[in-house]
């Protein structure tokens, strides 16, 4: 009998696969699984690929936050609004872009974000804003890049 129930034992221990029995952690549930504060966002300004200047931002740090909800809804807080802006959110281009609806004042707050970093404790938005600001009499164009990245943590 002690044979048998040492048998089964093993059988139960080592006739699983232990890579089934772990569910894998999806980007929808890193981005869910709770909110997120904002703490610090670093704008990189280029001209003609040449980086000019970088600024890193700490206001509002741990007080403007951003929840993602399972149900596909989004609520954004920055203490500069009066009220909650709530929205929607998906996924997009193979789960590397977030895209939402946020609205307020006729402004879209985190329209389409690049992912950068989500991990269970970080998440970082990346956002860049190209504009041709003149041509050169050669006919080439002088181009400003801002490159925005946002980092919030739990």
């Amino acid at each position: 009998m002690k044979l048998v129930s040492f048998l089964l034992i093993l059988s139960l221990l080592f006739g699983c696969d232990r890579e089934k029995s772990i569910q894998e952690v999806t980007k929808t549930d890193l981005l869910t699984s709770s909110e997120w504060k904002k703490d610090y966002y670093e704008d990189s300004y280029y001209y003609n690929n040449i980086l000019e200047n970088q600024i890193k931002d700490e206001t509002n740090k741990g007080v403007e936050s951003i929840k993602f909800n399972v149900d596909l809804t989004v609520n954004y807080l920055n203490p500069a609004l009066i009220d909650k802006v709530n929205g929607n959110w998906n996924f997009d281009n193979n789960e590397t872009i977030v895209k939402t609806n946020l609205t307020k004042f006729r402004f879209i707050f985190f329209a389409s974000q690049k992912i950068n970093v989500l991990d269970e404790n970080s998440l970082m938005f990346e956002l860049e804003h190209r504009a041709i600001v003149s041509f050169n009499p050669d006919g080439t164009e002088k181009i400003s890049i801002l490159v925005r990245k946002l980092y919030f943590t739990h």
